[in-house]
């Protein structure tokens, strides 16, 4: 789809259920400066509208855990990141893991699965590990990366046969940054 001048064009969903991680990890848009996590009152509409299963009223607290998560699966996606920024995600997946709790239920075919159970919050957290952990699994976690724009910090699913891509649309990103080398040798 062509890209009209001055508006972002949306880089490509990660398939399955790594498409709703993505976009928990993109209710922060540094471009914009907004985070859709911030606020109390419209953050269970945010969440619910990426399909995960958010309650009016959720306190600050869990909101918090919640932002928390994001940052670390966001650390842990960053390539870039250094080795301090990933031990703490690395630490913050594990200590929110390990209080998590999930019930083995069976569907309409009598397939089973584990589902998280507790708060609204606690929910949210273990979906969100599940499908990590079942991403890790097929392979699709390693093409889910950060735009290396500092200024737009996308996180986009890469779809290149190489898995090289390192900016979420190279029509606005990846022509910034070509764009300022080019400049800059000027």
């Amino acid at each position: 789809m062509p890209q009209q001048s001055g508006v972002r064009s949306q880089p490509a969903s990660a398939p399955g259920a790594l498409e709703v991680v993505q976009d928990f990890c993109n209710s922060l848009h540094v471009e914009r400066g907004t985070d859709a996590l911030a606020d109390p009152v419209t953050a269970p509409g945010r969440l619910r509208d990426i399909g995960l299963p958010a309650e009016d009223g959720m306190r600050d607290e869990e909101l918090a855990e919640l932002v928390r998560l994001r940052t670390a699966l966001r650390d842990l996606v960053h390539t870039g990141s250094d080795a301090g920024a990933r031990v703490r995600a690395v630490e913050c997946v594990a200590e929110v893991a390990a209080g998590l709790r999930y019930a083995l239920r069976a569907d309409g075919a009598g397939r089973l699965g584990f589902e998280p159970v507790g708060s609204p919050a606690e929910r949210i957290a273990g979906m969100m590990l599940s499908r990590v952990h079942d991403a890790q699994r097929d392979g699709t976690w390693e093409r889910l990366k950060i735009c290396r724009s500092d200024a737009c910090a996308w996180v986009f699913y890469d779809h290149s046969r190489n898995h090289s891509a390192v900016w979420c649309a190279m029509g606005v990103c990846g022509n910034r940054q070509k764009v300022s080398r080019y400049r800059g040798k000027r």
